[in-house]
Parts: C-alpha cells; structure tokens; sequence
C-alpha cells in the first residue's frame, strides 16, 4: 500500500478539514485542462505529443492516464517565513483492468464542470491512482499541507441496480454530510481491518435527480444551500482527507450488476474546493 511520509501533524481538527488556515491545498477543476485523455488505454484523447514532451510523462509513467493540467496551488510558509505559492497538477491512471462503458464521458463533463469524471461499466472494479505533480520537474509533489478528496453523486440504480461503492486506505479520516452539516448521510461506512482503510457503499436510489450541476453547491453554509441541493446531492457526498506529504493516492471504484447483460455505466464524479469554496463554505468558521 501507498505510504504518505511521516511530518509533524497539525491538530486533528485541522487536519479533519485541511482545507482550513493559512496554509492549504486548493483545487479548481473548472479551471483546469485535460490535455491528455486516455484512461486504460481508450481515450477519448491519446495526445502523444503531450506525452513526448511533458517532464512527468518522459518519466516512464504508464501513458494510459488523464492529466489534470493548472489544477491545484499548495500555499505554505517556507523557513525563511515567506509565503509560497505552489502549483500543481494531477495525473489520475487504472492501476488494474479498466473497463468503461463510454470512456468518452472521462475527464470532464463537456470538457467543462467543476469535477472530474470517471466511467466505469456494470459488475466492474477498478483500482485508480492519483498522483500529485510538480509541472517545472516532472516530479510527483509532496504537498506541504493536508488536502481533501471529494466524490459526489454516490448512489444505486432504480431497487438497488448498479450499487456505487469505494475501497480507500492511508486516508486520515472522512467526512460525509452527517458530519459536516449535521444531515443524514446514505451512504454505508465500514472499517476494514488495517489502519486507515475503509469501504463506502451506496444505499439509496437517486437515479431520478439530476447529476449535480456543480460541486460548488454544496460548498455553501446550510442555511444558504438550495433546497434541492440539500435533499438530492449533499447526503450522497463524501470526503477522503490526506496527510500532508502525500503525493499519491489509490482508490478502488465498483459499480454493481445491472438486470440487462446491456452494457450500463455510471460516472464518478470527484472534485476538491477552491479558494472561494473554501470562503463560502462555512467549514472554517469555528476553527481560528
């Protein structure tokens, strides 16, 4: 298993929502470009001009990835007191089978959205990493503060069909809507036996609603939030939070069997807060 080096912790509450301080880890998928699309191998944008030229490509990583581009900035206080400001980009590739059931929704949804976006065919498992970048070296980047992983939309088919669910380990801890916002989550959490990892499963149908227009919405103060946001999006939403230093991630996405030997998929959506998320949100008020 992927293994986050050891440095010094801030206290566990800041590190429960690392989002908050000074110091933080931003990132903004709309802002991003995807100028490599080619997740197991399938596109929908095998760019090998990209991957001949890019520093971290040339670094003998496997090409059958999606590499976020301009996504996140690690802001934090060097020796000297000076604050830094460090870009970053993301590298997101199958570490076993991928099979999807229409790759070409991979990346973003219409090359736009404020999340990335993962397909993923009926009855199949896939084990997907991420991996922090430096772009100047081409290096896998060891942020300086801790940061947070969000997935949304996690549901069931109609009568239980096509059940979302997640394996994680080496997380520092998660936090679904019942946490944050004191609302009743769907979602079913397990502890898994070694320290850190868990499985997250569906457990409600909300294939009826809407895929989520933004993931901003639900980075609002509860009082604020739209009502159908509330109801059909925030209790199907969950964060992984992660240790500073940690450059690389795994996560194991399933979709469950569906009643037609049809091909059928779903898309999982992740994301992260922006700057001005993180100033809407609400998450750091009672943190000083």
């Amino acid at each position: 298993p992927l293994q986050p080096p050891e440095v010094p912790l801030p206290p566990l509450d800041e590190q429960l929502r690392p989002q908050c301080g000074d110091a933080q880890v931003v990132m903004d998928f709309m802002a991003s470009n995807i100028p490599h699309n080619n997740l197991g191998g399938l596109g929908p944008n095998n760019n090998i001009s990209f991957v001949s030229t890019n520093p971290f490509m040339r670094t003998g990583i496997s090409p059958e990835g999606m590499y976020y581009e301009g996504l996140g900035i690690d802001t934090y206080i060097d020796e000297s007191g000076t604050r830094v400001q460090q870009p970053f980009d993301l590298y997101v590739k199958n570490s076993s089978i991928y099979v999807p059931k229409n790759p070409e929704q991979n990346g973003k949804r219409s090359g736009l959205g404020d999340f990335g976006i993962i397909n993923a065919n009926q009855n199949q498992k896939v084990t997907v990493e991420y991996i922090l970048v430096e772009p100047a070296t081409g290096n896998r980047y060891a942020p300086k503060n801790g940061f947070a992983i969000w997935f949304l939309d996690i549901d069931t088919g109609i009568d239980g069909i096509l059940q979302e669910s997640f394996e994680v380990c080496n997380v520092l801890g998660y936090q679904t809507s019942l946490e944050l916002f004191n609302v009743t989550s769907s979602l079913r959490i397990e502890d898994l036996p070694a320290a850190g990892c868990f499985r997250i499963e569906a457990t409600a149908d909300n294939a009826a609603a809407p895929n989520p227009e933004s993931a901003s919405d639900i980075f609002v103060r509860l009082g604020d939030m739209d009502p159908f946001v509330r109801t059909n999006v925030l209790p199907h939403a969950l964060s992984f939070s992660y240790l500073a230093g940690t450059s690389s991630f795994e996560v194991t996405l399933e979709v469950g069997a569906a009643r037609t030997t049809q091909p059928t998929g779903r898309n999982f959506l992740f994301t992260a807060m922006t700057l001005a998320d993180i100033e809407s949100s609400g998450f750091c008020d009672d943190i000083s």
